[in-house]
């Protein structure tokens, strides 16, 4: 993973935009996180980037998104299921939130769950298409 996973989301951070490493997005590493804890590995010797990586691409209403262009708009509007990644990438980790910044970060997760009442799409942003998904948002699913 430390050879092919870098601490890179925007495509100008990526050394070499053509080389096989890549960046994660915030769904899969949400995912492995506690992959690895459960598995024994230190995720953070593994990759010690990590923790910072994720407070750097936090959006202005406390969200996340995995498209990078999200990121670019004026009124960016964050994804559920990054958003609920990363929350549960550090209030389910054995480890937690460990500094005033991550601790203000996982408020400004939930904050944004909360004001879409956990599954309303943010209204006038670019993933404002997910109010095609609000009726799926209530149905029982796997893995979540």
């Amino acid at each position: 993973m430390r050879a092919r996973y870098i601490p890179a989301f925007f495509s100008e951070e990526f050394p070499d935009p053509t080389a096989e490493d890549t960046g994660f997005c915030f769904c899969a590493l949400g995912t492995i996180w506690p992959m690895f804890e459960e598995a024994g590995i230190d995720i953070e010797k593994t990759l010690p980037w990590v923790r910072g990586w994720v407070l750097r691409y936090s959006l202005p209403n406390g969200g996340a998104s995995c498209d990078d262009r999200v990121y670019r708009k004026e009124n960016p509007g964050s994804s559920i299921v990054a958003t609920v990644a990363l929350l549960e990438f550090f209030i389910e980790s054995r480890l937690g939130p460990r500094s005033p910044a991550e601790l203000k970060f996982i408020h400004g997760l939930a904050a944004d769950l909360i004001t879409r009442k956990l599954l309303y799409s943010l209204p006038g942003t670019l993933n404002a298409e997910e109010v095609e998904d609000e009726a799926d948002w209530r149905l029982l699913c796997f893995p979540r």
